[in-house]
C-alpha cells in the first residue's frame, strides 16, 4: 500500500473522529449521524488530498509577503471547504464563519501532525 493511501485512510479515520467530536462539543456544528460524519470526512480528506499539489505550490511561491502567507492561503481554502461541504451535503451543517474557522483550525492541526508522521516515516526509509 502506497504512502498516500495510508495517509488518506488515516486522515479519513481521524477526520471522522474529529467531526464526531466537534459536533458533540460545539452546538453550532451539526452532524446528523455517524454515517454522515464518515461521508463528510471522506469528502473533506479526498479534496484535501487532491489539493495537496496546490498546497505544495503555494508553499514554494514567494510573493513578497511574510513566510506565513502560503499557510494562511491553505487555511483559507480549508475554511471555504468546510463551508462549501456544509452547503451541499445534507446532514452536515456549519452555522457560520466562526464555526468553520474553528473546524478548519482543528482539522489543519491534525492533518499537519499526520503529515509530520509520514515525513518521519519517509525519512526513516519505510
Amino acid at each position: 500500500m502506497g504512502p498516500w493511501i495510508k495517509r488518506f485512510l488515516l486522515g479519513w479515520l481521524i477526520g471522522t473522529i474529529l467531526l464526531s467530536l466537534l459536533s458533540y462539543l460545539l452546538p453550532t456544528i451539526l452532524v446528523s449521524s455517524f454515517s454522515v460524519a464518515v461521508i463528510v470526512a471522506f469528502i473533506l480528506v479526498l479534496i484535501d488530498t487532491l489539493l495537496r499539489p496546490t498546497y505544495d505550490w503555494l508553499r514554494q511561491c514567494e510573493w513578497g509577503h511574510t513566510p506565513f502567507s502560503p499557510y494562511l492561503d491553505i487555511f483559507s481554502i480549508r475554511i471555504l471547504l468546510f463551508l462549501l461541504v456544509a452547503c451541499f451535503f445534507p446532514g452536515f451543517h456549519v452555522s457560520g464563519f466562526l464555526t468553520a474557522l474553528i473546524c478548519a483550525t482543528v482539522f489543519s492541526v491534525f492533518m499537519w501532525l499526520l503529515s509530520l508522521l509520514f515525513i518521519e516515516e519517509k525519512n526513516n526509509g519505510s
